[in-house]
This record gives C-alpha cells, structure tokens and sequence, in this order.
C-alpha cells in the first residue's frame, strides 16, 4: 500500500520568488503615481497662471483707452517701465525691455472684502501645498511686493529676487501700446496688450504664459 500523501501548496522560493515580483510591480506603480501626481500639479499651476494672464486682458478690455496706461503715462502711476526703443520683444527677461510689473491699477487692495480678496487684482499669486492658489499668502505677499515696487526699493518686477527665489509665486507683467488702425479712411483706435505670467523658483523660460490681444477702444 502507498502510504505516501501528495500535499499541494507552494515552497519557501516560490513564495519569496512571488514577493519580490510584487516588490518590482509595486515600485512600478508608485513610479507612476508620483509622475501622474507631477503632472496634475504643472497642469494645475498651468491653468491658474493662464486663468491670471487671460484676467488682465479682460479688465483691460472693460476700460475706455484713456484709462488704460501705456509707457507714456507717468500720473497717477509711473509706468515709463513699459517704453522700449524700437519694437518691443515679448521674449526679453522679466523686467526688461518693456515688462512693467502688473501694478497699473495702484497699490492692490487688501486683504478683507470683496474688492480685497480679489485675487486677480494683481501682481502676484501663490501657490498653495497641493491645494491650489494660496489666497491668504497671496494677499500677504502681493501687498508687499507692490509697495516695494512702488517706494523704489525694488523695481526688478518679475524679474526681482523675491520671484526667483520663490516656486510658489506667480508673477504677472505688462506690456501696452496705442495702435491705430485706418481702414477706407477710417480709423480704430485699438490697444495691443501683452500680458506674461512666470513662475518663481526657476528660469522663467521652463514655465511661463504669454498673451497678446489688440483690443478695440
């Protein structure tokens, strides 16, 4: 008689064998999940600093064009930032050749309101960990940043130390231009707005958004 028994199950090596597959596979997958994570987090950053940019144009667009500064205007806001010899270059570096910092509204309110805790009212806007704009933080930081601005201590715009050395911020400049168009004798009298948004923390090349639109008065 065979008293032998046939037992199935599974060895020491093939459970280790089975383990270290499912170390390699989980690996795998955080690898992905901390890219999808990279990525929801640029395409974030991305949204809110074209949500910013596009915001500009609009405000712009509700004016009349005697309202709107251009580099020619020097009361109440000096904004000669914005005058450039010859054709102005959208590419040149934050701050220069015709950047302005977006402070052409005044000093930005504060914090407090419903006209304070306008977070598009410029020139700044911060991130939060993961959450999205910071608004108490951009409030603090715009605030600041504008007066510096302002009382001359720091006219670099965006091209400053206080955006370059902060990944969080998203600064926003201007560049504007009377353009007149005639058409059959007759004349548009338009604006041509440039409005670039960078992010702090890195050469502004690696992340930026850029607009133009001509604007009929």
């Amino acid at each position: 008689m065979n008293t032998r028994r046939q037992y199935a199950g599974f060895s020491l090596i093939e459970t280790m064998a089975s383990l270290a597959i499912l170390a390699v596979a989980a690996l795998g997958l955080m690898g992905s999940m901390v890219v999808a994570s990279g990525a929801n987090s640029i395409s974030r950053r991305r949204t809110d600093m074209t949500l910013f940019a596009h915001s500009r144009i609009e405000r712009i667009s509700s004016r009349t064009r005697s309202k709107v500064p251009t580099a020619t205007t020097t009361t109440p806001i000096n904004c000669t930032a914005m005058a450039v010899g010859g054709a102005f270059d959208p590419n040149a570096d934050p701050g220069t050749g015709g950047w302005m910092l977006d402070v052409i509204d005044g000093n930005p309110p504060a914090g407090g309101g419903a006209i304070g805790d306008d977070l598009m009212a410029g020139p700044l806007l911060t991130e939060g960990a993961g959450n999205g704009v910071d608004s108490t933080n951009t409030l603090s930081k715009r605030a600041s940043f504008a007066a510096a601005w302002f009382a001359g201590t720091d006219t670099a715009g965006c091209g400053s130390a206080t955006v370059r050395n902060d990944s969080t911020v998203m600064c926003r400049e201007v560049h504007i231009e009377p353009l007149d168009v005639t058409n059959a004798g007759v004349t548009t009298f338009m604006l041509r707005v440039w409005v670039r948004v960078v992010q702090g923390g890195v050469p502004w090349q690696n992340s930026y958004v850029l607009m133009r639109e001509d604007i009929a008065q």
